[in-house]
């Protein structure tokens, strides 16, 4: 939600209870990110290239821990441009997660 805000100016946050999972969308009216970057983004230190003026603080962390902890939870997290402009990040949580059988991760 901090990136929706800090570049796309709001976020617009939606919960949706699925048959099989929980998901959670966080959009923004931004400008989006390259096609290219979509999955760049979740590495370590990557800072996309109009973020890198230090006044925008950061060192390019934030998606890279929240996957982790999607991830140790059971879950997805996918980034899309959106048609009518902006990105969508999607997290999606399985409902029934047994914590006694191992879960794969995407």
């Amino acid at each position: 939600m901090d990136n929706a805000v800090k570049y796309g100016g709001c976020a617009d946050v939606a919960i949706y209870e699925m048959p099989r999972e929980i998901e959670i969308t966080i959009d923004d009216p931004g400008p989006g990110i390259t096609e290219e970057e979509l999955t760049q983004v979740f590495e370590p230190l990557y800072r996309l290239e109009n973020s890198r003026s230090r006044e925008t603080g950061g060192v390019g962390l934030g998606l890279a821990i929240a996957l982790s902890i999607i991830r140790a939870h059971g879950g997805r997290l996918t980034l899309s441009n959106r048609l009518e402009g902006g990105l969508r990040a999607l997290i999606q949580f399985p409902k029934d997660l047994n914590p006694d059988r191992p879960e794969k991760n995407n």
